[in-house]
């Protein structure tokens, strides 16, 4: 805390004491430089964040953090439109609120296989799974599954894309495929 007298030209300091004009003012001068450096590096961290969240948001993947707990600690736009739960609702919840209920404990195991510091063979690669949205339909997803670390919390992001139109598309061409090999009569009905 800093305490100015014009008349004097001394500077108070908290606890009391006081010192010389010149030496005062590079005292102060080099707390005020060591504050604004504080704030510019304060704003940099906010127009990075910002940033992170322009680009995770623009995305048209679904993306999902999870912590140590497997609790869902990030989520954003497009899960809510792919899971039904806003931002609000997912938050703080279980991830097995995402995974159908035959894939439960396989899931609480290999996600504690991944937070204890293992490299199960998910992490780094795409996979096909199914999916729980918020109304307890289930839908073809593609996962992608990326551990890190920070100080000594892990975390899991799943980047999802739903796969359900490509799923049918493959369908109907393994029906042609098959009508136009066959050399006899055929009906195809749904």
């Amino acid at each position: 805390k800093l305490a100015a007298r014009d008349d004097s030209a001394l500077i108070e300091f908290e606890d009391g004491g006081r010192r010389d004009e010149i030496g005062d003012m590079a005292r102060a001068l080099t707390i005020i430089k060591e504050n604004l450096l504080q704030i510019v590096q304060a704003e940099e961290r906010l127009k990075s964040k910002a940033r992170q969240r322009a680009l995770v948001e623009s995305t048209h993947d679904a993306i999902i953090v999870a912590d140590s707990d497997g609790n869902i600690m990030g989520w954003n736009r497009h899960a809510e439109s792919l899971f039904g739960y806003t931002e609000a609702e997912a938050i703080g919840q279980p991830l097995i609120l995402l995974i159908p209920h035959r894939y439960r404990e396989r899931h609480l195991a290999g996600m504690q296989r991944v937070l204890s510091g293992g490299e199960p063979r998910v992490i780094g690669k795409t996979f096909e799974v199914e999916g729980l949205r918020k109304d307890q339909s289930e839908f073809p997803i593609e996962l992608s599954l990326a551990k890190w670390e920070i100080d000594e919390d892990r975390f899991v992001t799943g980047t999802v894309r739903d796969i359900s139109k490509r799923k049918k598309t493959e369908q109907q061409l393994r029906i042609a495929a098959i009508a136009f090999e066959s050399q006899e009569g055929m009906m195809i009905t749904d």
